[in-house]
């Protein structure tokens, strides 16, 4: 984390006051209202607290338009991610994906990672904070193991409520070295932990593009050490971060750092397709 602040500002969505628990609707998706999504308050009581719970923590199943998301460089190829596990509010660390379908979901070759208002983890004493995220867990990587592994796929921002990260390059000790955040405006940042200046994608006029509602393809390149970031086939990062000890592992979703969704936000969305992960040496 870069020293007294969190990887980036969490600003509220400017948005209009919503039913917290509407059934939002998007080119991307429909939202099929069934289950009925319960509001937060109902669900905590439920679930173990500073535990791992095993659900089921059910959620309204989204259809995927897939002929708009399934797209560009990557998103039409299938999921190929190797001993995939999910990160979310109850549990850090489980393969049990229709157990928890509140937060993640799958239709076709594109993953869907949702959010609902207040949600937030109850692992471990770690309160105020909310995530969905994918990871690989069959070979985390180090610098001198001299492989080099590779995350590709086609994010589509279908439906953004506030800021979060949406990628991290992510090691059990030192923490991430490369992350890509999605801003209270919409805007997209390659947030570089250290060594060089963070970068947001821009509109051939240079102002930040607005990725509100639109899709691109990422791909992101780390041996350990070194790391390159492409969005749309562009390059936009070619930097280091020291990672002595342990090991590295990718992460996709959605992670609010210290903060929850809160109102006027009722829910957000975001759709990976095509994800793959591969290595060499």
């Amino acid at each position: 984390m870069k020293p007294g602040t969190f990887c980036f500002s969490f600003a509220l969505a400017l948005s209009a006051s919503l039913p917290a628990l509407c059934q939002a609707q998007s080119p991307y998706y429909t939202d099929t209202g069934s289950p009925v999504n319960p509001p937060w308050s109902e669900i905590y009581p439920t679930l173990n607290f500073q535990s791992a719970d095993p659900g089921p923590v059910a959620g309204s199943v989204i259809d995927v338009n897939n002929t708009l998301t399934e797209v560009g460089l990557f998103g039409g190829r299938p999921l190929l991610v190797p001993s995939q596990r999910i990160h979310v509010c109850c549990n850090t660390f489980t393969n049990d994906f229709p157990n928890f379908t509140r937060w993640f979901q799958t239709d076709g070759n594109t993953q869907v990672f949702r959010l609902f208002v207040n949600d937030e983890n109850t692992v471990n004493d770690r309160t105020g904070t909310a995530r969905t995220e994918a990871f690989h867990t069959s070979s985390g990587w180090n610098f001198i193991d001299g492989k080099t592994f590779e995350w590709s796929g086609r994010y589509t921002i279908a439906r953004r409520k506030q800021g979060y990260s949406i990628f991290q390059s992510k090691n059990a000790d030192d923490d991430w070295s490369v992350q890509l955040n999605i801003t209270g405006s919409g805007f997209l940042l390659i947030n570089n932990r250290r060594h060089a200046a963070d970068v947001f994608v821009t509109n051939p006029d240079g102002s930040n593009k607005d990725f509100d509602g639109l899709g691109f393809d990422a791909r992101i390149l780390d041996d350990g050490r070194n790391y390159k970031v492409w969005i749309d086939g562009v390059l936009m990062a070619d930097n280091y971060f020291d990672r002595p000890t342990s090991d590295t592992n990718f992460r996709w979703g959605m992670y609010l750092g210290s903060s929850i969704l809160v109102p006027p936000s009722d829910n957000s969305v975001i759709l990976v397709s095509g994800a793959q992960v591969k290595s060499w040496t």
